[in-house]
């Protein structure tokens, strides 16, 4: 059905990634993308007490991943890595 995987930044001890979020699409559009980002920030959250942020990437064309980062509280940082737009979500 899919994975995630998130990451330390190892800069730092308080800012995590979302490095890979995969929906299989046959099961996209059903909320499990909304629901996987939801429990990765409440895990996050409960188990990364200095945590100050999760960092995700996204490529600029993907326009239903931006609207549903922006709807969880995700915002843009103005950095891009490669070609993709970095997004922050703020503890």
């Amino acid at each position: 059905m899919g994975f995630v995987m998130i990451t330390v930044d190892d800069t730092t001890a308080w800012s995590y990634w979302l490095n890979g979020l995969m929906i299989d699409a046959s099961y996209q559009g059903k909320g499990y993308g909304k629901a996987t980002i939801e429990s990765v920030i409440r895990y996050i959250k409960e188990n990364y007490y200095n945590s100050r942020c999760l960092n995700l990437t996204v490529c600029a064309d993907n326009g239903a991943a931006r609207k549903l980062y922006e709807k969880l509280g995700f915002s843009e940082t103005g950095e891009v890595y490669d070609d993709e737009i970095v997004y922050r979500f703020v503890f």
